[in-house]
This record gives C-alpha cells, structure tokens and sequence, in this order.
C-alpha cells in the first residue's frame, strides 16, 4: 500500500479512507496522522495525505466472550 495519497479536487475525509484504508471507519487515524489539514472538509487538487499504518486486531472481530 503507498503511504501516501494526492487529493483531487471535492475528496474528503470519509472517502479517501474508504478508497486508501478500505474503511470510513479509519477517518479518525487519517485526519491524526495528517493534523495540518484539519481546516480542509472537500480538499482540492493536489494535496499529499499521509497513510497511516493500519493494524487488524483479528480478536476485535469476534464477540467479547470468544476473545483470548
């Protein structure tokens, strides 16, 4: 995966994590790892992201009493 991703003009937070990370759910580990683009809500053309390092805990997708 790169490490990072060049905006084009309308992405936003939600959607570039959905197309980078694979999930809307790592928006909060994408704008942490990008902090001076906070101010951004649509980005334009020509922004560098840094891509966070996304680690799966394979026990966080099963149920409470099956985790070891």
């Amino acid at each position: 995966m790169p490490s990072t991703y060049t905006t084009i003009s309308d992405d936003r937070w939600d959607a570039i994590a959905l197309k980078t990370l694979g999930s809307e759910m790592y928006v909060t580990q994408l704008m942490q790892a990008n902090r001076q683009y906070l101010r951004y809500y649509a980005f334009p053309d020509g922004v560098v992201l840094a891509l966070p390092e996304i680690t799966v805990d394979e026990d966080a997708e099963l149920p409470a009493w099956r985790r070891g």
